[in-house]
């Protein structure tokens, strides 16, 4: 869900801009616009584009609802689809940007892309995290006798 407040924070050294058909054309470094190194509201102008150096990390917040959604994944890529206007947005993991067997520059592999010979796989991890965050967080949070062991444990020690 994209609401006016959901921020994102998943940085990127790159990007592949795009032509009118959407296939990548050239890679570039990222604008400040589009570094999401911290967490940066979603950008009003369309976004449908292949990021590059990614950690593996990305924070999605949506603050008036007090959650977030942390992905990570042992990739180095994904592609960001955030269109104008809209309630939603498509982040994905992906090991190469859209495209790449066609891609100037040395075809799939060169930029990512793993080719199996027949019989092989591919195994790549990727864990989704939805929390509740802020105040709401707190006053969730089941209550356990840890406090009270706590105290016991401190009161035998004097």
């Amino acid at each position: 869900m994209r609401e006016a407040d959901t921020e994102l924070s998943a940085a990127a050294g790159g990007v592949w801009l795009c032509g009118d058909d959407w296939l990548p054309l050239r890679h570039v470094p990222a604008p400040p616009a589009w570094q999401f190194g911290v967490a940066y509201p979603m950008p009003a102008e369309m976004v449908n584009n292949a990021f590059t150096g990614w950690s593996g990390h990305t924070s999605v917040l949506w603050p008036k609802r007090r959650l977030s959604l942390t992905i990570e994944a042992d990739i180095d890529y994904y592609v960001l689809y955030a269109p104008p206007g809209e309630d939603f947005f498509c982040f994905e993991p992906v090991d190469h940007p859209i495209n790449a067997v066609n891609l100037p520059g040395g075809g799939g592999e060169a930029h990512g892309m793993t080719v199996l010979e027949p019989g092989e796989r591919l195994s790549c991890e990727f864990r989704f995290t939805v929390e509740r965050t802020g105040e709401s967080a707190r006053r969730e949070r089941p209550r356990t006798r840890a406090g009270a062991k706590a105290r016991a444990r401190s009161a035998a020690a004097r």
